[in-house]
């Protein structure tokens, strides 16, 4: 749970049952984080316990990192940054 971070969210007694309910318009309800060495294990740790959640008509972004691990990385190797 510690990579799981909620927005926007409420929990509600609904025929007496405690139920998570959108609070919010923004649009998303939740983000997963990941950690790892290199962006490639975080991203890989996120998107491992996405898999494991289950909300009805979900989505989320598939891109996660891309950007770095095709360009930014090295660009900052070259400059000797990392």
């Amino acid at each position: 749970m510690e990579r799981i971070h909620f927005e926007e969210v409420s929990m509600k007694k609904i025929n007496g049952e405690s139920r998570y309910c959108i609070a919010g318009s923004n649009g998303y309800i939740l983000y997963v984080t990941g950690c790892g060495k290199t962006v490639q294990k975080a991203r890989a740790q996120a998107y491992a316990l996405i898999d494991k959640i289950v909300i009805p008509k979900m989505f989320y972004r598939t891109v996660i990192g891309l950007k770095f691990i095709e360009k930014d990385e090295k660009l900052l190797k070259d400059w000797g940054w990392i």
